[in-house]
């Protein structure tokens, strides 16, 4: 199994659903390549932690969207959960709602129609630009996976763990 041939795979299918219009299949695809990303980098801990963690020091790295990585976090349950835009964070007020722009959308009118209903409580961003974001932070990530024998090695030991039960001849016959 080849992690990074999965993952470029993961990347082609986000990619042909917003070409499609499938928005929702391509957040699901998003939000759930940021937690393998995620567990990758920071392994067995809380799933808030390295799922906003990951967003943190490597999607955020070099530019933001409106909803902070707990925002993501909340919108990220929302969706893979319940295909609605609460998530418990929400409902408790620990996150706002993430509200959703994309193909041609226009986000700044999405905020004014917002606003101009008094609605609060809520981040705005584009999937597009958290498609490109999400992928800016893989690259940014798979950089540092090539410099940092600390993080190189983590990774590589949760490779072993995930694909070392799966034998190759196994595999194959599967592929056959």
């Amino acid at each position: 199994m080849d992690f990074y041939k999965n993952y470029k795979q993961n990347i082609d299918a986000i990619s042909s659903c917003l070409d499609a219009g499938l928005i929702f299949p391509a957040l699901t695809l998003i939000y759930s390549s940021i937690d393998v990303i995620a567990w990758m980098a920071f392994g067995d801990i809380k799933v808030e932690d390295r799922f906003t963690n990951w967003i943190d020091q490597w999607m955020y790295k070099n530019r933001k969207l409106e909803a902070s990585s707990i925002n993501l976090y909340a919108a990220r349950c929302s969706i893979l959960h319940t295909l609605t835009p609460d998530s418990s964070l929400s409902k408790k007020g620990k996150a706002n709602i993430v509200t959703y722009a994309w193909g041609k959308a226009d986000i700044n009118h999405l905020k004014e129609v917002a606003e101009k209903r008094g609605i609060e409580g809520q981040s705005f961003i584009h999937v597009n630009e958290l498609f490109e974001i999400f992928r800016e932070g893989v690259d940014l990530f798979m950089a540092e996976l090539d410099t940092n024998k600390g993080l190189q090695k983590d990774f590589t030991e949760r490779m072993k763990q995930s694909y070392e039960h799966i034998l190759d001849e196994e595999m194959q016959s599967y592929r056959d």
